[in-house]
């Protein structure tokens, strides 16, 4: 992420310029951003599928915390859609004290499948 900020016609020199209380509070905003961008890069989606089995159905899948932290709560959200790309509904799997350097296997079910026709990971959240 690149956050400039610069002034145009103006005598000081650019080391000596203050920064104006809004912009301190975009510079709050970028660097929260920032953190939020590495922490999600902290939880890796390592590979999903669609798995039909004959009683069941679910999306599966592996991530990975990349993090030297370990996660208290880790959740994966899946959009599943038909074949005209209408959303249908969505699922969830989510897991406990997901520590560092380790890899769940999440296994999301699927009600209904045979109405989807693909599905997409909307999100992998972590505290």
């Amino acid at each position: 992420m690149l956050l400039a900020l610069g002034s145009v016609n103006n005598d000081e020199p650019a080391s000596e310029i203050e920064p104006r209380e809004e912009d301190e509070a975009v510079i709050e905003d970028a660097d929260e951003v920032e953190e939020e961008l590495e922490r999600l890069d902290d939880l890796e989606l390592l590979e999903h599928s669609f798995v039909d089995e004959d009683f069941y159905s679910y999306v599966t899948g592996r991530i990975r915390n990349n993090s030297d932290n370990d996660y208290g709560y880790v959740q994966v959200q899946i959009n599943l859609y038909d074949s005209d790309g209408t959303l249908l509904d969505s699922t969830l799997d989510n897991v406990n004290n997901l520590r560092a350097g380790k890899v769940w296997a999440f296994e999301a079910i699927v009600i209904s499948p045979e109405k989807v026709d693909s599905y997409r990971i909307e999100s992998i959240t972590g505290f």
